[in-house]
């Protein structure tokens, strides 16, 4: 019997339900009290039991936390390596100079900074009139008056969450900084966005008509808020993406996108096609409007010049399918690596372990990351 699916919740819930029925009526009946206390505790206990379990793996149905038995009791997961498009190396290198952020002159008019690496900010879009909270991971010791400057890694959270998560539950910034320090990784600053506003909207990073520009805010307004204010550098090979789940899919968006910014995306159990959230659906699926958020078709007939580092597993069906159909289909000069799990749900501990390869993927074929 699977994990998923809608048998195992039935099975459970009818299980819930005899066990009530049996507590209500005071089965089982025997002739000693003290026995028949005992079994009541019992299937008490064992009616909560399966109540959890319930909720558990319907929550599980909708999220797929676990894919599988074999996921949820620790199988070791095994990576294939995939690649697609052109040759990593070649795609990193195409117009690493130059982009959208060059000639943007770095005006470093914030106050001073806290006696933290994490700075906090409420920033309003200037072009897409978004307001969001940003936070920005900067290096140890960083001096805005200085003349050193960085690469930036965008990173994108997942939903529902805040730009905090990916520092507190990813741990993100821990994860960098060991890569920096065994000299994988270029030290970079990184940029964590609000991507929902409110919240608990889920609009799939794009410009929703007549409604949030989030792509404008994330592809646009951040990178050049970001040069204006802190020691960046400007050139299009310093600049990349990192996302998980709904993140991941923004990360994917950005890079395919907005590829005269971008260099590289990292996307974790991210996906390649607008998903909606159940109760939120501002555009109808059939759209035209939606097409040119296909990125499978994008990486089949309009291939960016960019590098994507991609985790996904065969058990994850929000990453799987969309995932093997760009791999199927990207072409040169987009440039695919692809770390395929055979066993793995949707959930951060299959994410973490993927966060170091990743990072030393960029610091190796990416020049501007490269220590």
């Amino acid at each position: 019997m699977s994990l998923t699916g809608s048998t195992f919740p039935i099975l459970l819930g009818g299980l819930g339900a005899l066990l009530l029925v049996t507590l209500v009526l005071g089965f089982p009946r025997v002739g000693k009290p003290w026995l028949a206390m005992l079994l009541r505790g019992i299937n008490a206990i064992l009616l909560n039991a399966v109540v959890l379990l319930l909720a558990f793996a319907l929550l599980n149905d909708e999220y797929a936390f676990y894919a599988s038995w074999d996921d949820l009791f620790g199988t070791p997961t095994v990576a294939e390596s995939a690649h697609g498009g052109a040759d990593a190396q070649a795609a990193a290198e195409v117009a690493t100079t130059g982009g959208a952020l060059t000639g943007v002159k770095a005006a470093i008019s914030l106050p001073p900074l806290q006696a933290s690496r994490v700075q906090s900010f409420i920033i309003t879009g200037a072009t897409s009139g978004f307001t969001g909270q940003i936070l920005v991971y900067v290096p140890p010791h960083y001096d805005p008056a200085a003349a050193t400057r960085y690469p930036v890694i965008e990173v994108l959270h997942g939903f529902p969450a805040s730009p905090a998560t990916a520092l507190v539950n990813l741990r993100v910034g821990d994860y960098v900084d060991t890569a920096v320090s065994k000299h994988k990784l270029a030290q970079p600053i990184l940029v964590i966005p609000q991507i929902d506003n409110p919240n608990s909207v889920d609009d799939e990073c794009i410009n929703i008509p007549g409604g949030p520009q989030v792509e404008t805010w994330l592809g646009v307004d951040v990178p050049r808020w970001t040069a204006q204010h802190f020691r960046t550098r400007t050139d299009r090979g310093s600049w990349a993406t990192l996302g998980y789940s709904y993140g991941g899919w923004c990360s994917a968006v950005l890079g395919m996108r907005h590829s005269s910014t971008f260099v590289a995306s990292i996307i974790l159990l991210g996906y390649f096609r607008p998903d909606f959230s159940k109760d939120y659906d501002p555009i109808p699926a059939r759209s035209p409007y939606l097409r040119q958020y296909d990125l499978v078709q994008v990486a089949a007939h309009r291939p960016p010049p960019v590098a994507l580092w991609i985790l996904t597993s065969k058990q994850d069906a929000l990453s799987y399918p969309s995932t093997s159909a760009l791999l199927s289909s990207a072409r040169p000069p987009l440039s695919v690596t692809a770390d395929v799990l055979q066993v793995g749900g949707h959930r951060r501990e299959v994410i973490t372990p993927a966060i170091p390869r990743s990072l030393a993927w960029l610091g190796r074929d990416l020049p501007g990351f490269r220590a």
